[in-house]
C-alpha cells in the first residue's frame, strides 16, 4: 500500500481550513481579465446539498446510447465550445475554447491525458487540467428508457452570470471483469462565468466499485503537483467494495486576488451629447492608479467601432494614487446613433485592461425642396413682376441654417428674392418658404440658377433652375402715311390701314381716334375685342375721304398702346403712341343732297294723301343739271313728286324745294325710293330720297255677331241683350248704332259713343214681343272710313196655344169603369203648364187620372180618365176645365165629356171570409199588370178574366194554393182596349174586380 495515502485526510483537512479561513491570501500569479488568477491548490472547498439540475431532457446531447451496454476508458467522448471566458489554474481560456469530455467522468481543458486504467488518484499529477467528477478507469452507458443514457450539456443564465453544465446521465461503473448492472447514477460538473467557481453535483451519493480498486474526485492543475481534494478508495485485490463518498455536493471557490498595482477608469460609459455633423464634441475619462505598488504604465489605448470617435490625449504613467485624463472626441460624419469601444491596457495586476463604451448621435439637417424649376412656361409682361413660392423642408435631425441665396447666369439680374424664409435656422421637421420674383427688363427667355446655400448634409447647395420668359407687344402700322388722289367733292375714296403685332405679348389699343378737325376724313376705329391684338395678328381699318370743299385736306389718326417705355434713363417711348397722317385734295364738283332723308315717317289714314316739302341742295362748287327723277320700290304707286320741271339747273351752293306726297293703299308702313339724277362737269350725280308713309288703320268689330238668336221671349215681356263694339283701329272715332224698323226692339240707353283706339263700348237692345212667333230686325254699327257692321236680330215671341177634341167613350154597365183618353195639342211655341182641373158636374162619374205639361210647337200630351156610370141606360155629360196657369198669355182649356151606360152590371166583391182580391197595378194598363190575392188557409183557387158580357177571356190560375198572400202577373198584349173583370173562386167564395186595358 502506498503510504502517502495514510496522510490524505490530514492534507484534505488542512486544505479545507486554508480555503475556508476568513483571511485573504496574497498570491502572485499571472493576472487574468476578470481578476481571478489562483492555482487550484488555493481554491476554497465547500460541501453542500441540493442544486442538482437534470438537463438530459433539455440539454444538447454530446453522446447518447440505447442498448445492453457500452463502455470504454480514457478516450474522449467529444468536446464542447466554451460559451464564455473561464480561468482555470491561473490560465485564461477565451470563449470558444474547447472543453474535452472523457468516458471516465472527467472533463478538462487539455486533450492530452495520461490514462491510468486502474483509476489512479489525481495526486499522481498525471491528469493535467482535469476536473474529476468521479474518476474510475472504466465506465459504462446503459438503458433505453428516454432520455437515453449518455452525456449532455447546456448553458443557463444570461451574461455575465452564465454557467455551463456537463451531465453524465444514467451510467454504471465498470471494473476489469465487467460492469455492475442495475446500479446507475447521474452526475455533473458546473462551471460559473462570473467567478470561475466549479461545482461537482451528484444525483445520488452512493458509488460502487466492481472489480476495481481505485477512484478519485477533485481538481488537477495544469502542471504537477497542484491539485485539490483527493477522495480515493483503494483495495489490494479486485474484490467488490462499497463506500459512500462524497457525502455531499462539492463547490471549489476560486479566490479573488488583491494586487497592489491596480487601474481604475471612469466612467465606464461615455455618452456624447447630440452633435451636429462636422462639429466636434469632447469628453474626459479619468484613469487612476488605485494600488500602492510601483507606477501604473498605460501600455495602449485603442478604439474599435465607429471611426467618428478618436483619442486626443492619454496619460502614459501614473504613480500610486495619481489620476490622469484621457480625452476622446466625437466628430460625426453621418447622422444617426454611433458607438465605439475604448480599450485601455496597463500593467496593472488587477483590472489591468478596461473597456469604456462610447456613444454619440450625429445630428444633420436634410434639405428637401418642392421643385427644382421655377417660372417654367411663365410669361411675364415687361415691366411687371411674377413671384413664385418655393417650399424648403428640413427632414433631418438637426436645425437647418440657410446662409445665402445666390443667382448665377447671364440672366441673373432678372431675378431677385422677394421674401426670405421666416425662420433661420429652420427647425427639424418644418417647412418654410422663399419667394422669388422675376422682373424681365429684356424680351425673351431668361435662364438663371439660384443656389440655396445651407448646412444641410445631403445637399448644402441646392440648385434651382429659373426659366422665365419676358413678353412685350410690338406694333407695325402700314402704311405710315395715307395719301388720297384728287377726289371730286362729295365722292368717296377709301384706303386700308393695317395694325400688326409682331411681338410676344398681346397688343392692346388703349385709345385710337382722329385728332384733326377736318371732317372730310373718317375711320372705323378699333373698339371692343378688335382693340386687343394677340401676337402675330393684325387688324385692318378703312380710312374714308369725302371732300366737302375743293382744295387740299389733311387729317391725323393717333393710336395709344400698352407698349411700355424702355428701361433706359431717361426712358424712350418706342411705340406707346403711333401717329398716321392723312392727305387728300378735293376737286370742284356738284354735290347733290336732300333734306328729309326718310328719317321721319308721315302718317295718314289709308287711302288719304299726305305731302311733305323736300329741299334738293347742291353743296358742291360746280353747277348740277338735274335731268329727272323716278320712284321705285314695291310701294312706288303710293308716292308722287312735283315742284320742278326737268331739265333744271341747280347752281353751285344753291337749293330748290320740291313736293313729295304719299297715299297709303293699305294699313301699315309703305316705302319707296325717289332717285334724283343729274350731271356735274359731265359726270353723273344722283341723290336718293327714302320715302315712307304709314297707313293708319281704322277698324270696328262687334261681339256677339247676332242678338236674341233663337231666344224665346214671352209676349209683352222684356228681355235685353248687348253688343260690344271695339275700335280695333289706330284712331279714336265716333261709333253710331241704328235699328231697323221693328217696334218689338229698341236701343238703350244711347245710340252713339266715342271710342278711343283699342277701346270698346256696349250698346244694348231691348226685345218686347207683341205676339208670339219670329220677330226679325238688324242693328247697324257705323263709323267714318269703315264699312258698316250689321248685327242681325232674330228674337222669337213666345206663348202656348192648346186644344183638345171631345173623346169617344165606350158604353159601360152600371158600376163599370170604362177608361178613355184625350190628346191635348200645343200649337204655340212655349210649354203650357195647366192649373188644377175642375169637372162639372163633379159627381164621380168622370175621373181624370193624370196630366203633364205640354211642350210647344205642336207638342202633345195624353190625358187619361175613366167613365164610372151609376145607373143603367143613362147618358152622362160633363166639362173638364184646365185654368190658365202658365204661360200667362195662354187661354183656359175646356174638354167636353159624354158617355152612355148599358143595361149590363158587373158587381165588385173584393173580400169575403178571409179571402181578398187586390186591385191590379198599373190600372189602366196596355200590356201587363200585376195583382195579389190572399187565402186564409190552403184551398183550391180558380182565377179567370171575362169581359163585361161574362165571356171567358183567359184562365190565369186553377189549383190548390197555400195560405197567405200570392202575387200574379198578367199579360194583356192580345186583348183589345176595354173593361174586363178578374174573378177569384174557391168553393162558395166568389170575388171580382174590374181592370181597364188601353191600347
Amino acid at each position: 500500500m502506498n503510504t502517502r495515502y495514510i496522510y490524505l485526510p490530514l492534507v484534505i483537512g488542512l486544505l479545507l481550513l486554508a480555503c475556508l479561513a476568513p483571511t485573504v491570501q496574497t498570491v502572485h500569479a499571472q493576472p487574468s481579465p476578470n481578476g481571478y488568477a489562483a492555482r487550484v491548490n488555493n481554491y476554497g472547498l465547500v460541501s453542500f446539498t441540493g442544486g442538482y439540475t437534470e438537463i438530459s431532457s433539455t440539454g444538447t446531447p454530446l453522446y447518447q446510447y440505447c442498448g445492453s451496454y457500452s463502455y470504454s476508458y480514457g478516450n474522449n467522448v467529444g468536446s464542447i465550445s466554451m460559451p464564455f471566458a473561464f480561468n482555470y489554474d491561473s490560465v485564461n481560456y477565451a470563449a470558444g475554447s474547447p472543453l474535452y469530455v472523457r468516458w471516465d467522468n472527467t472533463v478538462g481543458f487539455s486533450q492530452n491525458y495520461n490514462a491510468n486504467y486502474d483509476g489512479t488518484g489525481i495526486q499522481t499529477g498525471s491528469f493535467p487540467n482535469q476536473i474529476m467528477i468521479w474518476n474510475q478507469a472504466y465506465m459504462a452507458f446503459q438503458g433505453c428508457s428516454y432520455p437515453y443514457s449518455g452525456v449532455y450539456y447546456q448553458t443557463v443564465g444570461t451574461a455575465p452570470n452564465r454557467s455551463l453544465i456537463v451531465e453524465y446521465y444514467n451510467i454504471a461503473y465498470y471494473g476489469y471483469y465487467g460492469y455492475y448492472y442495475g446500479y446507475t447514477v447521474s452526475e455533473e460538473v458546473k462551471l460559473y462565468e462570473a467567478n470561475n467557481n466549479i461545482e461537482l453535483l451528484y444525483s445520488s451519493n452512493n458509488r460502487y466499485m466492481y472489480y476495481c480498486y481505485k477512484g478519485s474526485i477533485g481538481l488537477c492543475g495544469n502542471s504537477s503537483p497542484t491539485y485539490v481534494y483527493n477522495a480515493a478508495q483503494t483495495t489490494t485485490s479486485y474484490n467488490f467494495g462499497t463506500w459512500y463518498t462524497p457525502t455531499n455536493n462539492i463547490r471549489f471557490v476560486c479566490p479573488l486576488i488583491n494586487y497592489n498595482r491596480n487601474m481604475s477608469a471612469t466612467p465606464k460609459v461615455v455618452n456624447f451629447s447630440n452633435t451636429m455633423v462636422g462639429t466636434l464634441s469632447t469628453a474626459n475619462i479619468t484613469i487612476k492608479h488605485v494600488g500602492t505598488e510601483q507606477n501604473l504604465a498605460i501600455q495602449s489605448t485603442t478604439l474599435a467601432g465607429s471611426a467618428d470617435f478618436s483619442i486626443l490625449s492619454a496619460p502614459t504613467s501614473l504613480s500610486p494614487g495619481q489620476s490622469g485624463t484621457l480625452t476622446v472626441q466625437f466628430k460625426p460624419t453621418i447622422f444617426g446613433s454611433q458607438t465605439a469601444t475604448l480599450t485601455i491596457v496597463s500593467n496593472g495586476r488587477d483590472s489591468g485592461t478596461q473597456s469604456i463604451v462610447l456613444n454619440g448621435t450625429g445630428l444633420a439637417p436634410l434639405i428637401v425642396v418642392d421643385t427644382n424649376i421655377l417660372f417654367k412656361k411663365t410669361l411675364t409682361k415687361m415691366g411687371q413682376g411674377s413671384t413664385k413660392r418655393l417650399l424648403i423642408s428640413n427632414t433631418g435631425t438637426g436645425a437647418m441654417i440657410w446662409n445665402s441665396f445666390t443667382f448665377t447666369g447671364i440672366d441673373a439680374d432678372q431675378y431677385s428674392i422677394a421674401q426670405y424664409p421666416t425662420n433661420n435656422p429652420i427647425p427639424i421637421g418644418t417647412t418654410d418658404s422663399v419667394f422669388v420674383t422675376y422682373t424681365p427688363t429684356r424680351e425673351g427667355r431668361h435662364t438663371s440658377t439660384m443656389y440655396i446655400n445651407t448646412n444641410a448634409l445631403n445637399n448644402p447647395s441646392v440648385p434651382i433652375q429659373l426659366i422665365g420668359t419676358g413678353i412685350l407687344p410690338h406694333i407695325v402700322v402700314t402704311p405710315s402715311v395715307i395719301r388720297f388722289d384728287s377726289t371730286y367733292e362729295g365722292d368717296t375714296a377709301r384706303q386700308s390701314l393695317t395694325v400688326y403685332n409682331p411681338g410676344s405679348d398681346t397688343l392692346i389699343i388703349k385709345q385710337n381716334m382722329l385728332v384733326s378737325n377736318d371732317a372730310d376724313f373718317s375711320i372705323n376705329v378699333l373698339t371692343g375685342t378688335d382693340a386687343i391684338i394677340p401676337p402675330d395678328k393684325s387688324r385692318t381699318m378703312t380710312v374714308t375721304f369725302v371732300p366737302k370743299q375743293m382744295g387740299a385736306r389733311q387729317g391725323r389718326y393717333v393710336l395709344k398702346t400698352n407698349i411700355i417705355p424702355t428701361f433706359e434713363q431717361p426712358s424712350r417711348d418706342t411705340a406707346g403712341t403711333i401717329t398716321v397722317d392723312f392727305a387728300g385734295t378735293g376737286v370742284p364738283f356738284g354735290v347733290l343732297a336732300q333734306s328729309i332723308g326718310g328719317a321721319t315717317y308721315d302718317t295718314t289714314i289709308k287711302g288719304t294723301q299726305v305731302c311733305r316739302m323736300d329741299t334738293l341742295m347742291n353743296n358742291g362748287d360746280a353747277d348740277i343739271m338735274l335731268t329727272g327723277w323716278n320712284i321705285s320700290g314695291s310701294n312706288a304707286a303710293d308716292f308722287s313728286a312735283s315742284g320742278i320741271t326737268f331739265p333744271y339747273l341747280l347752281k353751285a351752293r344753291s337749293s330748290v324745294v320740291v313736293n313729295i306726297c304719299g297715299t297709303p293703299s293699305d294699313f301699315g308702313l309703305h316705302s319707296a325710293k325717289l332717285t334724283v339724277n343729274g350731271t356735274s362737269n359731265k359726270k353723273a350725280v344722283a341723290v336718293n330720297v327714302t320715302l315712307n308713309v304709314y297707313g293708319l288703320k281704322v277698324c270696328a268689330s262687334a261681339d256677339p255677331s247676332g242678338l236674341f238668336t233663337g231666344e224665346y221671349v214671352l209676349e209683352n215681356t222684356d228681355s235685353s241683350e248687348c253688343v260690344t263694339v271695339t275700335n280695333c283701329g289706330e284712331l279714336a272715332a265716333v261709333y253710331t248704332v241704328k235699328l231697323s224698323n221693328n217696334a218689338d226692339y229698341s236701343v238703350t240707353p244711347s245710340q252713339s259713343a266715342s271710342i278711343p283706339a283699342g277701346g270698346a263700348t256696349t250698346f244694348c237692345v231691348k226685345f218686347h214681343p207683341a205676339a208670339y212667333g219670329a220677330s226679325n230686325a238688324s242693328l247697324t254699327v257705323s263709323t267714318p272710313n269703315v264699312n258698316d257692321i250689321v248685327v242681325p236680330i232674330t228674337g222669337i215671341g213666345a206663348c202656348a196655344n192648346v186644344s183638345a177634341p171631345q173623346p169617344a167613350i165606350a158604353p159601360t154597365g152600371k158600376d163599370g169603369h170604362q177608361p178613355f183618353s184625350v190628346t191635348i195639342t200645343n200649337a204655340g211655341n212655349y210649354t203650357w203648364t195647366p192649373g188644377t182641373e175642375t169637372i162639372t158636374p163633379n159627381d164621380g162619374v168622370f175621373l181624370i187620372t193624370g196630366f203633364t205639361p205640354v211642350a210647344g210647337n205642336n207638342g202633345q200630351v195624353v190625358v187619361n180618365g175613366t167613365f164610372n156610370p151609376t145607373d143603367l141606360n143613362k147618358t152622362y155629360s160633363a166639362q173638364v176645365t184646365f185654368p190658365q196657369a202658365a204661360p200667362a198669355c195662354a187661354s183656359a182649356l175646356t174638354i167636353n165629356l159624354s158617355a152612355q151606360s148599358t143595361s149590363a152590371s158587373v158587381p165588385t166583391v173584393v173580400e169575403q171570409a178571409g179571402f181578398s182580391l187586390g186591385q191590379n197595378y198599373p190600372n189602366p194598363f196596355a200590356a201587363s199588370t200585376s195583382f195579389s190575392y190572399t187565402t186564409p188557409t190552403e184551398a183550391p183557387v180558380s182565377i179567370t178574366i171575362c169581359d163585361l158580357t161574362g165571356h171567358l177571356v183567359s184562365t190565369i190560375a186553377n189549383g190548390r194554393v197555400s195560405a197567405g198572400e200570392h202575387l200574379v202577373s198578367f199579360d194583356a198584349s192580345e186583348l183589345a182596349s176595354g173593361t174586363y173583370v178578374i174573378s177569384l173562386k174557391s168553393g162558395s167564395i166568389s170575388l171580382a174586380r174590374q181592370i181597364v186595358v188601353t191600347k
